[in-house]
């Protein structure tokens, strides 16, 4: 799990769902400890009150729900994109609001003139050639404001197209990316990751954006 500072100086489940079961989207459904534990070190390492709680691939809203529970937020102040219009469609009312959405590229309706004080998740995890659909890649070639500068330039070519070394890249940076990108200065995200995007090889370039962008915590 990391929980990220950011900068102001720089700047579908077709089958029954279980928490800790991968879905087609590479999420992984958050059990309800792990959400409390994510809690736990948010308000360890980030105690100021945080109203605007987001989470970009928020699946059955454990993470937002439990946020309210403790007091970090309330259901009208988070807000969660989902992928699979299934699982938003089973959330109940009076709980925090999840829309269906693409939380690499969509805004959310409410997303256009706000920032958020936390962004939470559990982001899908693997291989972007694995994960991004043809939609999606086009989708983050040609969107100025799309996330991508995380795997660095050889990611792409000279055009902006991604070039083949790209499909090894990790889909988890660019929702990282994408969460530092709408958390306001002096914000934080807490993100449920695999210590091998701090400590693989592979995952250096992703490391040295990461520090022009943001303060690792934990």
């Amino acid at each position: 799990m990391g929980a990220i500072t950011h900068s102001g100086e720089v700047v579908p489940a077709a089958r029954p769902r279980r928490r800790g079961h991968s879905a087609p989207h590479g999420q992984f459904f958050t059990l309800p400890a792990v959400a409390g534990f994510l809690w736990q070190v948010v308000d360890l390492l980030a105690p100021t009150p945080c109203q605007r709680v987001l989470d970009l691939a928020a699946g059955d809203g454990v993470l937002l729900d439990e946020g309210c529970r403790r007091g970090f937020t309330t259901s009208a102040d988070a807000l969660g994109l989902e992928i699979d219009s299934d699982i938003v469609r089973d959330r109940p009312a009076h709980s925090a609001r999840i829309e269906a959405g693409d939380g690499l590229l969509d805004a959310g309706t409410r997303l256009h003139d706000w920032r958020a004080d936390l962004v939470v998740g559990n982001p899908p995890f693997g291989r972007s050639r694995d994960l991004i659909s043809d939609g999606q890649r086009h989708r983050l070639e040609l969107e100025a404001d799309a996330p991508g500068a995380i795997w660095g330039p050889r990611a792409r070519t000279r055009d902006g197209r991604f070039t083949d070394p790209a499909g090894s890249c990790r889909v988890e940076e660019l929702f990282l990316e994408r969460a530092l990108r709408l958390v306001g200065d002096g914000g934080h995200v807490a993100y449920i990751l695999s210590d091998g995007m701090l400590s693989n090889r592979r995952g250096q370039v992703a490391r040295n954006w990461l520090g022009e962008h943001a303060h690792l915590l934990a």
